[in-house]
Formats: C-alpha cells, sequence, structure tokens
C-alpha cells in the first residue's frame, strides 16, 4: 500500500463527515406555532357537555349537533417534515369535527386552524356536508381567518367566519356519493368562541343554534 493511497483513505471519512454536516446545517427548517389566542378556536369543542346543541330552524323544525373529535399538533407533539418549497416546513394546525343530523340523515363537519408558514398567517378550514371552503390560490381548503361580528336572533356572536359561495365549493368527488339527494348545505357560519352557530340549505331552509 502506497503513501498515496493511506492518505487518500484517511481523508475519504472525515470528507464524508463533513459533507453530511454541511448538508444539515444548509437545510432551511420552517416551523410556525399556534398561540394561546389561535387556539381559542378550539374552544368550543369542550365549551358544552354533553357535545351537542340544538338549532331550530324557520319552518319550526329541529336538527341537532354533536362535536366528537378533536386533535392539535403544534410545539409538544411530534413534528412530519415535508421538503417541498426547497427546506423543510411544519405549519401548526388543530381541528375538531362535528356531525350533524338532519331529517334523519347524517351531515359530516369539521373546522381547522393552520398557521401559514409563507406569512405566518393564521388560517381556516371549515366544512359542512359537501360545502367546503377553498383557497384557490392555494388550492386546498385553507382561507385567511377574518372574523366578523353577526347578530343572529338577537344574539351578537364575535369573530364569526361565513363560509357560502364567495369562499367555498361544493365537492364533487365520489366519497361524498352519500350526500347525493339530499338538501346541499348553501351556507354556514362558525363561531370562534361557540362553534357552528347556522346553516342554510339550498332549499331555503335555514337553522340557528339555540343551546
Amino acid at each position: 500500500m502506497t503513501f498515496d493511497s493511506i492518505f487518500k483513505r484517511g481523508c475519504l471519512i472525515p470528507g464524508v463527515i463533513v459533507l453530511f454536516f454541511s448538508f444539515f446545517v444548509s437545510v432551511k427548517i420552517f416551523v410556525t406555532r399556534l398561540d394561546k389566542k389561535d387556539l381559542a378556536w378550539m374552544t368550543s369543542y369542550d365549551r358544552y357537555e354533553p357535545r351537542q346543541n340544538i338549532f331550530v330552524s324557520n319552518k319550526g323544525n329541529v336538527d341537532t349537533v354533536e362535536y366528537d373529535s378533536k386533535w392539535i399538533v403544534n410545539k409538544t407533539d411530534v413534528i412530519e417534515f415535508s421538503s417541498a418549497g426547497g427546506g423543510w416546513t411544519f405549519e401548526a394546525y388543530a381541528c375538531y369535527t362535528l356531525g350533524l343530523r338532519h331529517n334523519g340523515y347524517p351531515y359530516r363537519g369539521s373546522v381547522s386552524i393552520k398557521r401559514a408558514v409563507d406569512n405566518d398567517t393564521l388560517l381556516v378550514g371549515l366544512s359542512l356536508g359537501r360545502r367546503e371552503t377553498v383557497n384557490r390560490k392555494r388550492n386546498d381548503e385553507y382561507i385567511v381567518a377574518k372574523p366578523e361580528t353577526l347578530m343572529l336572533d338577537s344574539v351578537v356572536y364575535r369573530d364569526c367566519v361565513v363560509a357560502d359561495n364567495s369562499n367555498s365549493r361544493i365537492l364533487e368527488s365520489s366519497e361524498d356519493e352519500h350526500y347525493r339527494g339530499r338538501p346541499v348545505v348553501d351556507k354556514f357560519i362558525v363561531s370562534k368562541r361557540h362553534g357552528l352557530i347556522y346553516y342554510r340549505f339550498d332549499d331555503g331552509e335555514e337553522f340557528v343554534r339555540r343551546k
């Protein structure tokens, strides 16, 4: 074995180590967090005991809504990274799901929040039945949270997000076959504090939360 070969082999391992560490040093990691104010969107899930609301329509009909699951992926949870966009990213998010029973038929719904990496903006994703909010620029269901104050049946609700034809769509995938033939949710409203407070079907019947 010549001196040159020993020298080359001796430099090989340190070179690999340097390359290994330089790779991880050069990778950019983008992380967002949900603060206490953001997570207030999840408190409506725990507000009711039992986790059920009664809704009454303009035709006198009664529906029930039950909150059935919640999860939060934030700073103390396992982080799942993706290498999209030239770096590793993690957008903190939280969600709860609900079930609406209308005329004996079940309608699924959800309320999600997420902090975007690109501009650290709080986004919300809402769904009820086949209607789902849509962000055409991001090509997903998360829209910028722009809460507003509304009054329903003389009750003032703050921090509300409205989902209607201006910011949502009707899902047409095969997964939603079980909704076909049923009234379609035309509009619904979610309150940060109270959860789902209002929804309207395409046949004109609208429901408001009573308790």
